[in-house]
């Protein structure tokens, strides 16, 4: 008895049946493996195109950002005689030029301080909202704009939630709290941006709510004004013996990018000549990238 487990070719006829199927089958594939031949050639062909067509991007993008735009001819090198007063940098300069810029004000911005007389009394690490809270403000801005901010505080909120909803929300401040002493917390506050003129108003809709919520943390109101700790204040400075302000530190001004850093007791000589390095840079780097191109194409 023969085992089913076992296949021995050409039992009867002599011949190697499994061979013979199997070269049957070889050339029944033929056409598939044909196929699939000419699918692996045009895979090839396909990514060969796609590094060519990146290859011309990138030229063209280089080209475009780079020797076909005229500040690349026009990077300038900016010096300045002390660096930790004054800083500058070349945004739209055409020609060289010097400057002298004498600074007698930093722009600061305005600060508001939590500090009642009874404030250890109010406010504490443990103290939590006693009840639902739309607190309404109308904000200035140190440029003159203005805009109407609510923040909702549920009952229960912490000072660390009130904190960070202050932060979170439109009122354009940073908040932080000072809980060092936990019977003498403070909420400190302070404009983001620097400048003259900058003013929280409460601006309740039921009588006295955000006013009493304020006071409730300590902060004083003054006819319905948040009373601040220290007012901001405009950069004042002197460039080429003409007097001037702006409500930050960084301005520009004909195409030139200031940061003002400390007050000056004598000028500060800002200066620009021609980078010739960064466009000789600009320059070798398109050929060299031109080249690669050129070589590329030539060999494919």
């Amino acid at each position: 008895m023969i085992s089913n487990q076992m296949r021995i070719g050409g039992l009867a006829s002599g011949m190697d049946i499994d061979s013979i199927v199997g070269d049957l089958m070889k050339a029944e594939r033929m056409p598939l493996d044909k196929l699939m031949q000419k699918k692996q050639t045009l895979e090839w062909q396909r990514d060969d195109y796609r590094e060519m067509n990146k290859l011309l991007n990138d030229l063209d993008t280089l080209i475009f950002d780079g020797i076909n735009r005229q500040r690349t001819f026009l990077q300038k090198t900016v010096t300045s005689s002390d660096e930790s007063a004054v800083s500058a940098r070349a945004v739209n300069v055409s020609g060289n030029f010097s400057a002298n810029i004498n600074v007698t004000q930093l722009a600061s911005a305005a600060t508001w301080v939590s500090a009642s007389d009874d404030l250890d009394e109010k406010i504490g690490a443990d103290f939590k909202a006693s009840e639902n809270n739309e607190l309404k403000f109308r904000v200035t801005t140190p440029d003159g704009k203005e805009k109407d901010v609510t923040i909702s505080i549920a009952e229960g909120d912490s000072l660390t939630e009130i904190v960070r909803k202050l932060n979170h929300s439109d009122l354009g401040v940073n908040v932080f709290l000072d809980d060092n002493d936990e019977n003498d917390v403070k909420i400190v506050m302070s404009m983001n941006e620097t400048g003259a003129g900058a003013e929280i108003k409460l601006t309740d809709d039921d009588q006295g709510k955000t006013i009493e919520f304020m006071e409730t943390l300590g902060f004083q109101v003054n006819n319905g004004v948040l009373t601040k700790q220290s007012e901001g204040q405009n950069a004042i400075f002197e460039i080429n013996g003409y007097k001037t302000e702006r409500t930050s530190n960084i301005f520009a001004i004909n195409g030139m990018e200031y940061t003002l850093k400390n007050i000056t007791d004598r000028p500060v000589t800002i200066s620009t000549s021609t980078d010739t390095d960064a466009i000789l840079d600009s320059i070798v780097k398109f050929v060299d990238e031109y080249n690669k191109a050129i070589e590329t194409i030539n060999g494919k």
